[in-house]
């Protein structure tokens, strides 16, 4: 069995101090999934630092890079492609937690009908997400 990994586009600066100072390397990244159902998935996420309790938002309370999912969408829905939002996905944008690769894979695994085993980022354009309609991964079988 081959093992299935979770490409992601970075999507940010890779140098900037908040993106070396977690593993997964980008402080903001994104990607075009195909999960175990078949279903094709848009993701776009990014983190927060806050170095001032006082000024800390209620979603990243407790946490010290804080993940917030800009975008989650179907997109092979022609509806919510076209608005890029979906109803059923929408609730798990408010969801939080440590940004790195071994939550975002939990998260995506967990909440999204995957089973990815690893994760990848790619940066300095070597792919882009939205130079193609097709996934950049897949944890569907026969794919």
């Amino acid at each position: 069995m081959s093992k299935k990994t979770l490409i992601f586009e970075g999507a940010g600066w890779a140098d900037a101090d908040i993106s070396k100072a977690t593993d997964v390397g980008n402080c903001r990244i994104r990607t075009r999934l195909r999960n175990n159902s078949g279903r094709v998935i848009y993701l776009e996420m990014g983190c927060c630092h806050f170095g001032n309790p006082k000024f800390t938002p209620k979603y990243a309370k407790g946490l010290n890079y804080a993940t917030h999912i800009d975008h989650l969408f179907y997109c092979d829905s022609e509806e919510d492609n076209k608005n890029c939002f979906s109803k059923e996905l929408e609730p798990l944008t408010n969801i939080s937690f440590e940004y790195n690769k071994e939550n975002i894979l939990k998260f995506v695994n967990e909440k999204l009908n995957c089973s990815f085993d690893d994760m990848i980022v790619y940066n300095n354009n070597e792919i882009r997400v939205h130079d193609t309609i097709e996934p950049l991964c897949s944890c569907a079988e026969g794919k």
